[in-house]
């Protein structure tokens, strides 16, 4: 089996942060640096209401007088969504037609996992 025929279970990241609607927009880049990620689903009663992408997030801040956005009015939808079964090609096709460079891993709705270009780089080099 080729590696882009693995699955995405394989690759993605299953320990996955996410941020209410509502948070400040500055909660949601502190909690991206303290934990070393650039992408933050934005979670809704369990369900991924958008994805937070850190240069969109950072772009905003820059860019924004006055009062702070909320995450959800900077979080990008659709958000690509993909099954721990889907292959890594699949997910790559995805990313690429929504150009965008991550996708959450759900499971009846609910995410279980996220998976980044670099997570499909790094599956990729180790062959």
């Amino acid at each position: 089996m080729s590696t882009v025929d693995t699955t995405v279970g394989v690759a993605m990241t299953p320990e996955v942060l996410g941020i209410v609607p509502g948070a400040p927009l500055e909660v949601a880049l502190r909690m991206m640096v303290e934990t070393g990620v650039r992408h933050l689903p934005v979670v809704d009663r369990g369900r991924c209401v958008g994805l937070l992408h850190e240069s969109d997030v950072l772009w905003r801040l820059w860019s924004t007088a006055g009062a702070a956005p909320r995450a959800v009015m900077v979080a990008r939808t659709p958000v690509v969504s993909v099954t721990v079964s889907d292959d890594m090609r699949t997910v790559a096709r995805r990313m690429v037609d929504a150009e965008t460079d991550a996708a959450v891993v759900t499971e009846d709705g609910r995410i279980v996992g996220i998976v980044t270009v670099t997570d499909l780089l790094h599956r990729l080099a180790e062959g």
